[in-house]
C-alpha cells in the first residue's frame, strides 16, 4: 500500500490524515481477583480514547501498584476524582491482556491479597441482587482498602451483558464528606451484598454524585477466557 502525504494549509506540514495513540494509563479499581487461575478484572467499563470516545485495542499493557494522594470531591455537574502515583513500575503486577465494554481483564504474576475479605468471596447472580443496603470496597488514603456503605436503588433484569444493570446511591457519611459520592477512579470497585460480589461501580450521576450505575458481576466474568 502506499499513502502519499498532504501539505495542510494551517501548518504547511505535510500529513498522512492518521491518528496515532501510542499508549494511554490512568487510575482505576480493581475489581476481582481468581487465585485460582490468577485472573483479574478491573473498572467495569471501557478504557476509551479522549478524544473519539472509542474502545481502545489493547495490544499489551501491565496492571501496577498505585497509591491515592488526594480526592477532588463531586459536586452536581462536576465529576470528582481520585488522584494517585504509580510506583514500583519496574516490578508490575500483571499484564493486562484485554478492553472491552466491561472492563478490562488479564493475569496476575503473583498472588494480590485483600485485607478485608482474605478468603475468596462467594458469586451473587443477578438474580441474587436485591433492592437495599450493599457495600462497597474502595482506596481513598494511599493503598488501604475500606468498606463503605451505598443502597442499590434500582435493578435492571438483563438477559444480555450491559455496563448500566443497577442504580445505586452512597449512603456512607465518611465516603460522602470525603468525596461526595462517586468519583472518578473508583470505577470497578466492587459491589458486595450478603458476602457475595454481586458487581462492581461503572458510572457516576453527572448532575448527582451521590448516585451512579452498577454492572453486574456475571457481564465481567463472561470477559474472562
Amino acid at each position: 500500500m502506499t499513502v502519499t502525504p498532504v501539505q495542510s494549509a494551517d501548518d504547511n506540514m505535510y500529513k498522512i490524515g492518521v491518528w496515532v495513540r501510542n499508549k494511554t494509563a490512568g487510575l482505576g479499581t480493581l475489581t476481582f481477583y481468581n487465585p485460582e487461575n490468577k485472573t483479574f478484572g478491573a473498572l467495569g467499563h471501557a478504557i476509551t480514547d479522549p478524544d473519539t470516545g472509542h474502545v481502545l485495542k489493547v495490544r499489551d499493557g501491565k496492571l501496577l501498584s498505585a497509591s491515592v494522594e488526594s480526592v477532588k470531591q463531586g459536586t452536581a455537574g462536576i465529576p470528582g476524582e481520585i488522584r494517585g502515583i504509580f510506583y514500583e513500575a519496574d516490578d508490575p503486577l500483571g499484564d493486562l491482556l484485554k478492553n472491552t465494554r466491561f472492563g478490562i481483564f488479564g493475569t496476575t504474576y503473583k498472588d494480590i491479597e485483600n485485607p478485608i475479605y482474605p478468603e475468596p468471596l462467594s458469586i451473587g447472580y443477578q438474580d441474587e441482587v436485591e433492592l437495599g443496603p450493599a457495600y462497597i470496597l474502595t482506596t481513598l488514603d494511599k493503598n488501604i482498602v475500606k468498606k463503605y456503605e451505598i443502597n442499590i436503588d434500582k435493578i435492571e433484569k438483563q438477559a444480555k451483558p450491559k455496563t448500566k444493570s443497577m442504580v445505586i446511591s452512597v449512603t456512607d457519611e465518611e465516603l460522602l464528606k470525603k468525596t461526595g459520592g462517586i468519583v472518578q477512579g473508583m470505577s470497578g470497585s466492587p459491589i458486595i451484598q450478603n458476602d457475595k460480589i454481586i458487581g462492581a461501580v461503572t458510572h457516576v450521576f453527572v448532575n448527582d454524585p451521590t448516585k451512579g450505575y452498577g454492572i453486574f458481576i456475571e457481564w465481567m466474568l463472561q470477559q474472562i477466557d
